[in-house]
């Protein structure tokens, strides 16, 4: 539940200039505690092209290194960070 969870916020997540956290998300996703999700057809065709936007939008240091991080995080933390996350994009957007 909470991969597919992660996998839905990553598109808002980079659509609202927060590549880094969706790539923790992608990390914890390919390498952590989270596990995969695989998504076919129309679904899997706006993943990919989220996963393409994904690494447009930061450099392969930073996909990197963020993804090393979402791979080592618990369960907890990664819950903790977009929660986080959320809380701030929610708050920016009520502010604007």
């Amino acid at each position: 539940m909470m991969s597919v969870a992660s996998d839905l916020a990553m598109p808002i997540l980079i659509r609202y200039d927060d590549p880094e956290t969706a790539a923790v998300l992608l990390g914890a996703m390919e390498d952590g505690v989270l596990p995969p999700v695989g998504r076919a057809g129309v679904p899997g065709e706006r993943r990919a092209r989220m996963l393409t936007r994904l690494v447009e939008r930061l450099e392969p240091e930073a996909l990197a290194a963020a993804k090393a991080r979402g791979s080592q995080m618990t369960t907890d933390e990664i819950l903790e960070l977009v929660l986080d996350h959320i809380a701030a994009l929610k708050s920016s957007l009520i502010n604007d």
